[in-house]
């Protein structure tokens, strides 16, 4: 019985759901469920739902489909049938001695003893004739040996077998673990079921082999030698691990080894059967991968494994078109149980010539041969379209040209290859066609017969039938892709499954689907088509695929030239490399019988002919005068038929052996001259069979593409002979390193030398070889003295470290198939399992940083992203790992890789306290560094401030639901290590996060503090002792004050102490490095900060959250404990995470004082606007912030009003959600205005705000009602930071005309309607009484009524428009208005509603409120009882920045209406008793009781209204009972005093009280919302004064609102020469400049011997003078070149020698000034993340220097003549070439891989004076002789000059793609491109702007700003 049939038996799964893919693996398509339950020994246990359809499941199990839905998994099973025969079974002990000694005394050793062994055995062979055998053998059934193998190398499978029978195994030696790191290069087995008939193996499904690596994606292995050899040393371990055990490593070959899409590999193999050393070696049983062929036993080559080619078979060929269809139908039934080999491909040509098989077989043996899978969407066999259906027997199609070209059109494939021929990018590769056949074609051909969720997946979301070509002709014509076998033998294709779909129409000449096929497949085998096939060969698998052949017919192929570097099992194969030879035409056959010839005989012969015999002997004279002039038969020339040629039948024989040698190296078998076939000595070792296999493996990896993909089921032997015969003819074509161990491997010494010894039958290796070894182990090919194959250094531990984690991802798999834990409690087990694979990493990264080469971290990189994909181990992973990889893979690569994935990590709508790590600063300067300053503001501004508003905090008390979680798991353990279960040490988790700090850092030991790299203040002159002359050049005392001020400020001493000091009290065993201890210790520091000075925020606020400082004290962190057997411990005392452990330290806390992410993220805004300075702060924080405050009030859930007021709330007439989301925006807003002044507020806050009124004016959409809040409250928090003079000036028009009058006018029109009704109008108003209230109480009781008493008219004139003409309203409807009010928010049971009572006191007399009254005393509120933080326990919706909140009532045709009638309504309820109350007191206060009567038209309406408020509420409190409240003492205020008397409805002025006092008094009226009353010293804020240096002023200012006007799509640099600061210090010439990065940081390098390091801030009006922040002092001579290398972060300069010194410690790393070195000429940092700086020296020599080694590492000769010295250098962006100007004007590229010159010209006049890289092929120059140049490094062509400059530019630069230029006559010159239309702007440099002659210039890329250099020694900063 077939294994696929007896599965679904056995293994309970449907048929349908498997797919054969070798005579004994089956792949199948299973759930978690069926995996899970198999795993625990419960096949029978899974229930089958409504199974999928045939098509769908087809779909899932293709090889080439990447992603399989939950809940479905790909299986594959092994079917081993049993047996009871006896083998030879090997005893379970090593080979030979599998343990490495590296040493070299010890390998020595033992090739010595183990030389003198194999000597001595050889000589007792050879005198006494037998042959101990090296292995151990016994007489095995091979049932037993299955389960012996099972038992060693897979013991956790071998349990799950039979166990009613009892197998006696003797005790194993050496017993691995389950996971143990050796077993990881073995395909794992998940279970085992076993039946009466087989052993099942349940194994992992792998989709891609070594094969497939090799065929698909040659360029992996073309593009690094590190790639390949990796995959060879993963094999060799293998092989090693299997013959520890005695056990063969099997069938060795492409096919059978597996591997993933990190390239690590997996031996399929079960070693059991080619263990049987009595029987000759006839290739593997079993073929393992997915393209697996079938070995067919006694099959004869000439069979192919097909039928025998008989007469009756050659008839069929030629019988009518119906057969023909029969008969391919027939074919490809028989072929889909197997595949065809290579070595057949021969005879498979020779019988297409001849005839002797149809076109149609011949092609599905090359679309078979090519790995082509029927059913496979992406790799589907492909025919030809050979006709336009326009009739039966005409139409026929261009063969010669692809269908792809003949869709498209020549000009449009031209166009295409052309453009792209032009670009220099990687991702536009010139090619005319993308592929041949395409899963949306094959969809759509198939469109009939496929169900529409697959069609709507596949090939357009929306199912559209019209969209789907209706007919044969219309499809034909619409394709660009080759047709399908199906259009030729399936008639069911053209009928429709879609009621809505029709049947594919067919063409008019054929009635019925069977008669198309039939016809269209005559038209196939037609002599037409026949002469033309093999052009449509040569075009899609063969010669015209690749080179210049493809380019000439337009047939170049993306996937062959795009050099892919993922693993993929699909793609074009290109089978041959020279023209296909065409089929002999019927005509040319040779028959039995000999062609008929005519003759060319005389009349009378033609006459004899025709008569009788008997009257043969008559003369006829009559006919002689006629055959006078004929020549005679022997002397006339012989006339061939026309269509005989016998010469064509050679020709075809020669093309064909032509053709099959040189493309297939074989001849075909019917002619070729086969040897007697000896069989292999039963006497060959194991070893020698697998040595030898894998040294024919290491062959075919190479040489691929000549070998044609040798057979798999061809014998090792066969495998053997030709590639022997390929070495014979060469090896140019192999790599040279891994020559030396191919000669051992092959013994190809008797090749190379010449002779031919015929083909070898036996192989056996010399006792003792050439090199005096033993013959070749995996072991000996391992080890690192005798480097056989050029393996790294690294590898060995790369490879523990690899197999350490696959031994994590088996440990998941267990745990995640495993019934040994409950659901919830398994899924932390997983995540704590992962989070350990962070460690491994970071362990590894950290001990061999900079000693990876490229190549290395190639292979390390997939299993990082991995890591950082994972959403468990996500915020680990970059909290460990990022820094260290980015620091090894430069900017680019970093963002290439890691960017989407950090983007989603700040995305991530999941919540947790351990986020709080990646939004603080010392995270956030990692991205800085390793992203650039560009990527990081682009992609993290927005995200940083939607943090910022609250929407990525964590509910705080799901972190208790996760504290129940964790008490579960430790009942868990405790019963695991009762019940002996296995777990994985609970102490690691989420500890692998808190790494040491420093270690991120860990080159330069202080650089953990300095978080502000751009701020030197800070960074350089704390942390080092400046010398005395480095310290007369500090800044004033002024400017020293100003800097311990700042935001952050770091002192590493006291941090230290402080987590020494913590770190000592363990009683908790919490982290170092916890989030909470990082919160408890940034508080104490804010403490010592504040007592030295005070931070830019309110001292006098105790509500300001903390600051997060980050520490650089050692973690104690607990490595991984594992035992010798690899099984990790469990450790009894559990150890709190760092979830829990922040919890536990929150939960003491009150809600206050509970830090969430919305807290870290403002802190490190703050940081960041202090750093960036104010342009990007403007453009990249505050504009996004002011964006982001309109988000706070968007939605219904944001308008809840609030039912305690948080006392760092600013004083609101009514607070809501949004007010408390808004909180950290507003102050990060405010510290913003603090840093730069007042003119932040007035030209960015004051005219957003404008604008979002204006936006609501125009259309009142929910986002512009959101609009106007945020802009109500923005308007109140920024009042108290303006100035008197300020705020008057704007007063009156900005303020009150564009801002609050409108504000009046929408919520009193009845014409808007507010989509938010009432509630949002209510809210609006109470916003609007904050601002009039805020600014009263600021500019005094005079200018009020002078400025705003039209504004008091408009506001309560409301009143009157909604209760003049209304009765008195009565009680019983004010509770229902009440009530109606309160309805939009029932999921809240506390209303903000405030009621009072307004009454006399009868002990002053004085006018009073009485005692509230809460309806939160009659409603119970849910929030009581809640834990600290439970303010936060309702998530809100989160609306991004990057994505607008869109509503759709904004397009619907009634939205936006004027619905007079609800907005009457809505001002009822909104002009109320309450609103009255709530505003006409607070007004009283800034207007006067008395202005306001006069002033009010409806003055007594308004007392009335709340007189009613006060009367409606009276009945609900009982006064007598409760005891008065506490009556607040207001603040005497303008003038407004006690005299104050309720005359019935009326409040009346009368004569001050007995006690004289002038106050108002104001009682409360509930906790909720009190009537606004605001203490007049908050009206004006005195923080403005504290950063006043930096303000924005003067050309600053200037400059600023410049760029804030500029559009973000304005590219252009516009030089204005506005001067902003002067940098004073060097006494003689600046010779270079170099920017840091983050562009708040320079260096210069200067004649007076010196380099100093400056620090640029918006100071004064740009007249501002700066000292330096520090200057190295220890050169000898002139300074004339620096340079700053990002990756190693240390300087070079050159002084003719050079020195490299670390700029944030001040220390001198080395003096390269020995006499040893030649002087140095020029100097120039290589791009990240290179670690060299090219140096050129006085003779003309690269050399190029390694600063983490601070040692000359090579060097490159630049020139074979005298060009002069060498002037500058540059180095191209992906450093792969460096050019060389010379004095004499000539330049030289090299290039930086080889050395290589590639090409040296002279390409000026004069001597070369600056060259700047400007993209990866182009560079610019200037010299002496006044040109500017471009050339292109790829070919000569002679670009123009750049015209512009008339004077020879020493200067230049580049900003995006213009070219900046610099002339010794001070003009500063701007190309807009290196176009010929390019514009040119020169601007001359002003006098007094720049003082001096310009000597160096430096740009500011994201500020647009120019550093000059100056003569005289100074530098200055322009714009």
């Amino acid at each position: 019985m077939e294994p696929r049939d007896e599965i679904p038996r056995a293994l309970n799964i449907p048929r349908e759901y498997t797919q054969r893919i070798s005579k004994t693996r089956v792949v199948c398509l299973v759930s978690e469920n069926w995996l899970q339950l198999a795993v625990q020994g419960n096949v029978e246990g899974h229930k089958w739902g409504n199974l999928l359809t045939v098509a769908e499941s087809e779909r899932l199990l293709a090889p080439s489909t990447a992603m399989l839905q939950h809940p479905w998994l790909r299986i594959s099973v092994k079917s081993i049938l049993k047996s009871d025969q006896l083998i030879d079974w090997p005893q379970d002990e090593s080979l030979y001695n599998t343990d490495l000694d590296a040493s070299l005394l010890g390998h020595l050793s033992e090739t010595s003893k183990e030389n003198f062994q194999n000597l001595w055995r050889s000589a007792y062979y050879r005198y006494h004739g037998t042959e101990e055998s090296r292995v151990t053998q016994r007489q095995t059934q091979f049932t037993g040996a299955v389960r012996q193998y099972l038992h060693r190398l897979h013991p956790q499978a071998f349990n799950c077998l039979n166990k009613s029978k009892n197998y006696q195994f003797e005790p194993m030696t050496d017993q691995p673990s389950a996971s143990s790191t050796f077993l990881q290069n073995i395909v794992s087995i998940l279970t085992v079921v076993e039946t009466d008939v087989y052993f099942h193996l349940i194994q992992p499904y792998f989709a891609q082999s070594l094969h497939d690596v090799v065929t698909f994606s040659p360029s992996i292995f073309e593009s690094s030698l590190s790639k390949p050899l990796f995959v060879l040393y993963q094999i060799l371990q293998s092989m090693r691990t299997f013959h520890k055990h005695g056990l063969s490593a099997g069938d060795l070959n492409m096919r059978n080894i597996l591997i993933d899409h990190k390239l690590w590999v997996y031996v399929s193999n079960v070693p059991v059967r080619p263990i049987k050393l009595s029987v000759g070696s006839s290739g593997s049983q079993d073929s393992d991968t997915i393209n697996a062929l079938e070995s067919q036993g006694t099959t004869e080559v000439g069979h192919v494994g097909d039928e025998v080619i008989t007469a009756p078979t050659l008839q069929r060929l030629f019988s009518e078109s119906d057969t023909m269809v029969e008969d391919a139908r027939r074919y490809l039934q028989s072929s889909q149980n197997f595949k065809f080999e290579i070595k057949h491909l021969p005879d498979f040509v020779e019988q297409w010539m001849n005839r002797k098989i149809s076109n149609f077989r011949y092609l599905m043996v090359l679309n078979s041969l090519a790995g082509r899978r029927t059913g496979d969407p992406n790799h589907h066999p492909v025919l030809p379209w050979v006709m336009d259906f326009s009739g039966p027997d005409f139409g026929f199609r261009d063969l010669k040209k692809s269908k792809y070209r003949l869709n498209k059109g020549d000009n449009q494939l031209d166009l295409t290859y052309e453009t792209f021929s032009g670009l220099s990018d990687d991702s536009h590769i010139p090619h005319h066609v993308s592929d041949v056949l395409s899963d949306i074609t094959y969809y759509v051909y198939k469109a009939r017969r496929t169900s529409k969720s697959i069609l709507c997946t596949h090939v357009r979301s929306r199912w559209v039938p019209n969209e789907y070509p209706s007919s044969m002709q219309r499809m034909q014509e619409w394709t660009p892709d080759e047709c399908i076998p199906e259009f030729f033998t399936d008639p069911t294709i053209f009928t429709s499954m879609h009621e809505d779909l029709p049947d594919l129409e067919l063409p008019p000449w054929s009635a019925t689907a069977e008669e198309f096929i039939s016809k269209h497949m005559e038209v196939l085998e037609s002599e037409q088509v026949s002469s033309n096939l093999h052009h449509w060969v040569d075009l899609t698998f063969g010669y015209k695929l690749t080179g210049s052949a493809a380019v000439k017919s337009k047939n170049v192929n993306l996937q062959l030239v795009d050099e892919h570097k993922h693993v993929t099992n699909r793609g074009v194969v290109q089978l041959f490399k020279m023209p296909h030879p065409h089929r002999i035409p019927v005509s040319q056959i040779t028959g039995q019988q000999p062609p008929r010839l005519p003759k060319n005989m005389m009349q009378s012969q033609m006459l004899g002919d025709s008569v009788e015999e008997t009257s043969s002997g008559d003369k006829r004279s009559s006919g002689t005068s006629q055959t006078v002039n004929v020549q005679r038969p022997e002397l006339a020339t012989i006339l061939l038929p026309k269509s005989y040629d016998p010469i064509s039948e050679l020709d075809q024989l020669e093309s064909l052996y032509s053709f099959s040698s040189h493309t297939m190296m074989e001849l075909p078998n019917s002619t070729s001259v086969k040897s007697p076939h000896s069989p292999v000595s039963g006497s060959l070792g194991v070893l020698t069979k697998d040595m030898q296999a894998f040294g024919c493996l290491v062959c075919e990896m190479f040489l691929t593409s000549s070998l044609h993909m040798q057979p798999t089921q061809s014998s090792l032997i066969h495998r053997y002979n030709v590639l022997k015969s390929k070495f014979r003819e060469g090896h140019d074509d192999f790599p040279r390193p891994l020559l030396k161990a191919v000669e051992l491997l092959m013994q190809l010494k008797d090749f190379n030398s010449g002779h031919d010894d015929g083909e070898v039958t036996d192989f056996s290796y010399p006792v003792v070889n050439r090199l005096g070894l033993p013959p070749p182990t995996p072991l000996q090919l391992l080890h690192p003295v005798l480097d056989m194959f050029p393996f790294p250094k690294y590898f060995s531990d790369l490879y523990m470290c690899l197999c350490r984690l696959k031994v994590k991802d088996s440990d998941i798999e267990q745990a995640r198939w495993s019934s040994n834990y409950p659901p919830n409690e398994k899924q932390k087990v997983i995540k704590i399992i992962a989070r350990e694979k962070v460690k491994i990493l970071q362990n590894f990264l950290e001990t061999f940083q900079g000693h990876l080469s490229q190549e290395g971290l190639e292979l390390i990189l997939p299993y990082v992203e991995d890591l950082f994909r994972d959403d468990v181990t996500a915020i680990p992973a970059a909290w460990s790992l990022f820094n260290l990889i980015g620091q090894e893979i430069g900017p680019k690569e970093t963002s290439n890789r890691f960017l989407q994935h950090l983007v989603k990590l700040f995305s991530g709508e999941n919540p947790s306290p351990k986020l709080m790590k990646i939004y603080h600063k010392t995270f956030l300067i990692q991205m800085l560094l390793r992203l650039g300053l560009q990527t990081f503001l682009s992609n993290f501004a927005t995200l940083l401030v939607e943090a910022v508003a609250g929407y990525k905090n964590y509910v705080f008390e799901e972190l208790f639901i996760d504290q129940q979680e964790k008490d579960a798991l430790d009942d868990l353990v405790k019963r695991a290590n009762d019940e002996g279960l296995t777990l994985p040490p609970l102490e690691e988790e989420d500890r692998d996060e808190d790494m040491e700090i420093e270690s991120q850092f860990s080159e330069f030991p202080t650089e953990s503090t300095q978080d502000d790299i751009d701020d030197i203040d800070d960074e350089i002159a704390d942390t080092i002792s400046l010398s005395e002359d480095n310290q007369n050049e500090a800044d004033d005392e002024d400017e020293r004050s100003e800097d311990s001020l700042n935001i952050s400020v770091d002192d590493e001493s006291d941090c230290r102490s402080d987590c020494e000091a913590y770190g000592a009290d363990s009683a908790e065993r919490a982290s170092i490095h916890s989030i909470s201890h990082l919160i408890d210790k940034s508080q104490d520091l804010q403490m010592v900060a504040e007592s030295e000075g005070g931070s830019l925020t309110d001292k006098n606020r105790d509500w300001e959250t903390p600051q997060l400082q980050n520490h650089t004290e050692s973690d104690d962190m607990v490595d991984d404990v594992e035992s010798k057997n690899g099984a990790t411990e469990v450790k009894s005392s559990m150890v709190r995470s760092e979830t829990d452990e922040f919890a536990h330290s929150m939960s003491e806390r009150t809600a206050e004082e509970v830090v969430n992410i919305s807290d870290v993220s403002a802190e490190s805004i703050k940081w960041l606007s202090q750093r960036l300075g104010p342009v990007l702060t403007a453009k990249f924080l505050s504009r996004n912030l002011l964006r982001m405050l309109a988000l706070c009030y968007y939605g219904e859930e944001q308008l809840i009003v609030l039912v305690e007021a948080d006392k760092k709330f600013p004083k609101s007439s009514r607070l809501v959600c949004g007010d408390r989301n808004a909180h950290k925006v507003l102050e990060c807003l405010s510290c913003i205005a603090q840093m730069y002044g007042e003119q932040v507020i007035l030209l960015q806050y004051l005219p957003c705000i404008v604008d979002m009124v204006n936006t609501a004016k125009k259309r009142l959409t929910q986002k512009a009602e959101s609009g106007v809040i945020s802009a109500l409250v923005l308007l109140r928090h920024i009042l108290p930071y303006l100035s008197d003079i300020s705020l008057m000036d704007v007063l009156q028009d900005t303020i009150i005309r564009d801002t609050v009058l409108p504000v009046i006018k929408l919520i009193s029109s009845a014409s808007h309607n507010f989509p938010g009704g009432s509630m949002v109008r209510t809210l609006v108003c109470h916003k609007f009484i904050d601002v009039v209230f805020i600014i009263g109480l600021r500019v005094g009781f005079e200018m009020t009524r002078n400025l705003m008493t039209g504004l008091l008219i408009d506001f309560f004139s409301c009143f009157t428009q909604v209760h003049g003409n209304q009765p008195q309203v009565s009680q019983a409807a004010v509770q229902q208005e009440l009530a109606d009010q309160t309805r939009p928010i029932k999921s809240q049971a506390s209303t903000d509603d405030s009621y009072c009572n307004i009454r006399m006191d009868s002990s002053t007399n004085e006018y009073t409120i009485g005692t509230p009254v809460s309806l939160g005393n009659f409603i119970p509120s849910p929030s009581s009882g809640l834990s600290p933080g439970g303010w936060q326990s309702s998530r809100k919706s989160p609306y991004s920045l990057t994505v607008t909140p869109y509503d759709e009532r904004e397009d619907s045709p009634e939205y936006g209406t004027k619905d007079k009638e609800k907005a009457l309504q809505d001002l009822v309820t909104v002009f109320s008793p309450e609103l009255a109350m709530a505003s006409y007191i607070p007004f009283c206060r800034i207007f006067g009781s008395i202005y306001m009567e006069n002033s009010l038209p409806n003055d007594d309406m308004i007392r009335q209204l709340c007189s009613q408020y006060d009367g409606e509420l009276s009945p609900t409190q009982s006064s007598d009972s409760e005891p008065p409240s506490p009556v607040h003492e207001a603040t005497p205020a303008l003038g407004i005093g006690s005299n104050v008397a309720l005359l019935g409805n009326r409040i009346q002025l009368t004569s001050s009280t007995a006690q004289g006092s002038d106050s108002f008094k104001v009682g409360p009226i509930h906790r909720n919302s009190r009537i606004l009353r605001v203490d007049p010293d908050e009206t004006k804020s005195e923080q403005m004064e504290h950063h006043k240096r930096r303000h924005l002023r003067g050309n600053w200012l200037a400059y600023w609102e410049h760029e804030l006007g500029l559009s973000e799509r304005d590219n252009m640099f516009n030089f204005k020469q506005i001067k902003l600061q002067t940098f004073e210090g060097h006494s003689s010439s600046i010779r270079s400049l170099t920017v840091l990065d983050n562009e708040n940081s320079f260096i210069t390098a200067s004649k007076d011997k010196t380099v100093k390091l400056w620090s640029i801030k918006s100071y004064g009006d740009g007249a501002h003078k700066s000292k330096c922040q520090w200057t190295y002092q220890h050169h000898k001579k002139s300074v004339f070149s620096v340079a700053y290398l990002e990756s190693v972060r240390l300087v070079a300069s050159c002084d003719s020698t050079v020195h490299i010194w670390d700029p944030f410690t001040g220390d001198v790393v080395r003096r390269l000034e020995s006499s040893h070195y030649s002087p140095v000429t020029a100097l120039i940092p290589s791009p990240s993340p290179s670690t060299m700086i090219i140096t050129a020296t006085n003779d003309s020599t690269l050399r190029f220097l390694d600063l983490r080694a601070a040692s000359y590492a090579h060097e490159y000769r630049c020139t074979t003549s005298t060009a002069g010295l060498i002037r500058c250098v540059t180095v191209s962006p992906d450093s792969h070439w460096v050019s060389v100007g010379f004095s004499s004007g000539i330049l030289s590229i090299l290039d930086l891989r080889t050395g290589i010159m590639m090409k040296s010209w002279k390409g000026h006049e004069g001597d070369i004076l600056q060259m700047k890289a400007y993209n990866k092929t182009t560079f610019l120059t200037s010299s002496f002789d006044q040109t500017m140049k471009i050339w292109n490094t790829e070919d000569n062509k002679d670009f123009p000059c750049l015209k512009g400059q008339s004077e020879p530019v020493h200067c230049m630069s580049l900003y995006k793609n213009q070219i900046i230029s610099g002339t010794t006559g001070n003009r500063i010159g701007v190309h807009s491109s290196i176009e010929n239309q390019a514009s040119f702007t020169v601007t001359k440099l002003k006098a007094d702007t720049f003082k001096g002659v310009l000597t160096s210039m430096a740009i500011l890329p994201m500020n647009r700003t120019l550093l000059l250099g100056a003569d005289n020694g100074s530098v200055r900063l322009l714009c």
